[in-house]
């Protein structure tokens, strides 16, 4: 028997969490599912319950998505700072610097499929 356990979602065989347990049936509520052994939680699913490994498409499509929401909240967030840019009481010439940033992040990810090659602009 191993010392080690995977949690899951019965429901959508997602990994939950990998535990190191001595006694499962201690540290275990009696709702949780789990299958004995020790699986990364983004490279496995649960399917009747037996663990399946994901396609390496699939894994690196998840990876793919996940890198651009973190490239899309990074931007979000330089925008959000920037927004007093737009403020009447700024110089024309230093408005027109940030706009011309602030446009440049929002164009990002436009027709961009690989998230490793994108590079944020320099605020002005």
């Amino acid at each position: 028997m191993s010392n080690y356990i995977t949690t899951y979602d019965p429901e959508t065989g997602q990994l939950i969490a990998k535990m190191n347990v001595s006694n499962r049936q201690m540290r275990l509520k009696t709702h949780e599912h789990y299958v004995e052994g020790h699986y990364e939680l983004n490279e496995y699913t649960v399917v009747d319950g037996q663990p399946v490994k994901i396609s390496d498409e699939i894994i690196n499509n998840n990876k793919k998505f996940t890198a651009f929401v973190e490239i899309r909240n990074k931007r979000n967030g330089l925008l959000l700072d920037s927004d007093y840019t737009q403020l009447d009481d700024i110089p024309a010439e230093k408005k027109a610097l940030w706009t011309e940033y602030r446009q440049k992040l929002r164009d990002i990810t436009e027709d961009v499929t690989d998230p490793n090659t994108i590079t944020f602009p320099d605020p002005p």
